[in-house]
């Protein structure tokens, strides 16, 4: 292909080629000749960014920025130094289809609300461009149709296109890539409560370190069992379960779930009969035994759990992944009767083959096991096998929380069990989304 840097504007050369040039170039006509529009369809249309007319203009921009675009594939490049980015690229490329959904004027987008105005039924993604400028530190298209796009260049940077697909935004604005606590002697210290209520820096500590390692804790966070909450909606909004808003984790007559009794409980994540089970898990302790133990707290990462089964075992750690287990909730509580039945495997994989969540309650997993009969076995020996790596001190600890201490942790990574216990033990517990916990990160860092 053939390209042809210009120090003018298209449109002024444009009104000297031959009408049937111009037609095929922009327009696309049907009346052009198969030859000539053949020729056409490998030729890569320069684009000036001068804003001067005459034919020995100089660009106006003082790096020479230049615009051209490949008919073929419908691709703008900006060449020059002025579109390097801070990775080097000397080239920056932009489709012009994604120009025309992504113009930054008033009329297709709203700053106020930083939203798409342009509605799809009035967009065209095969629109021709005819006109590119910069000027003042922006990129400004004119399409056929008339309409005039403009697009700030530093937005345009950190935007632009590769052979592998669009560039990626600040890795800031994604959730952090997990810490695993067998890569290094993960022993959590703990984070001050009051200022973590009082003082932005200390919960964005809080919130930044739970992305990370998946558990925090937090020391002198007082005994109010109404503090929890307003820890909870200074960060987003608590979820709404069956179990209520804020409930109580402490011994019941009667109870609906094996947490409201003093019996220990094995490594779990809550409510995986959800279909999104909650995403992070806090509880408060107000009131620990004292005078007998017992009641003590172990966490295990079952991210690191699991990287170590996929090593060990990688057949069992693929049956975990793709084999589904029921898990179900049938009961009734202070709120109301409940029956809750959902299938998750029990290491659920993202889109690279990494873990992203686990589904795992050894009390609530169903009898029902929709697995062919020469599975069976084989499912129950890797169940075994992850449960008991969980236990292994490269991947767990073990604490007794005292009153007015507090565990924040990421209820699809980090396991929790118990101890048993005698006497008097409350614990306030509540849920978070990851969704409204990374947007209050993302604020608070000003992004």
């Amino acid at each position: 292909r053939r390209s042809h840097p210009l120090s003018m504007p298209l449109m002024p050369l444009l009104r000297r080629l031959p009408a049937a040039a111009l037609q095929l170039r922009f327009l696309q006509l049907p009346q052009a000749a198969p030859a000539v529009a053949a020729s056409a369809r490998h030729q890569r249309q320069s684009l000036s960014t001068s804003a001067t007319t005459g034919p020995s203009a100089q660009p106006t921009s003082p790096a020479g920025l230049q615009a051209t675009v490949d008919v073929d594939s419908r691709v703008l490049t900006l060449h020059g130094a002025a579109a390097d980015d801070q990775a080097g690229v000397a080239t920056l490329n932009f489709p012009l289809a994604w120009l025309r959904d992504n113009c930054r004027c008033s009329l297709c987008h709203n700053s106020n609300s930083d939203s798409r105005q342009l509605l799809m039924n009035d967009f065209d993604p095969t629109a021709a461009l005819t006109e590119a400028t910069v000027e003042a530190g922006q990129l400004q298209l004119l399409w056929a149709d008339g309409h005039r796009g403009c697009y700030p260049l530093d937005w345009l940077r950190a935007r632009h296109f590769t052979e592998d697909g669009q560039v990626p935004p600040d890795l800031r604005l994604s959730k952090s890539i997990p810490r695993l606590w067998r890569d290094w002697p993960f022993r959590p210290d703990f984070l001050d409560g009051q200022a973590v209520m009082s003082d932005d820096a200390a919960l964005l500590e809080l919130l930044q370190r739970l992305e990370l390692d998946g558990l925090v804790l937090l020391d002198n966070f007082g005994t109010d069992e109404d503090s929890l909450s307003r820890l909870c909606h200074r960060v987003a909004y608590p979820r709404r379960t069956h179990y209520g808003v804020i409930f109580r984790v402490e011994s019941k007559p009667g109870p609906s779930n094996l947490a409201y009794t003093t019996g220990r409980l094995g490594f779990h994540t809550d409510l995986p009969y959800f279909e999104h089970q909650p995403d992070i898990q806090l509880l408060h302790c107000i009131r620990q035994t004292r005078t007998v133990p017992g009641g003590e707290n172990s966490f295990a990462d079952g991210f690191s759990a699991a990287e170590l089964l996929r090593d060990r075992r990688p057949e069992q750690f693929h049956l975990l992944a793709t084999a589904l287990t029921n898990f179900r909730d049938r009961n009734s509580d202070d709120l109301d009767k409940f029956h809750l039945l959902q299938r998750h495997p029990v290491l659920e994989l993202g889109r690279g083959g990494q873990v992203r969540r686990i589904h795992l309650s050894n009390q609530q997993r169903d009898s029902v096991l929709r697995l062919p009969l020469g599975r069976v076995q084989a499912y129950y020996e890797a169940l075994k096998e992850f449960n008991d790596l969980l236990y292994d001190p490269g991947h767990s600890l073990q604490l007794r929380l005292k009153d007015g201490q507090l565990a924040v942790f990421e209820n699809g990574r980090v396991l929790h069990s118990r101890t048993a216990y005698q006497g008097e033990r409350l614990f306030m517990g509540a849920y978070l989304s990851w969704d409204e916990t990374l947007s209050r990160r993302r604020v608070l860092q000003g992004l």
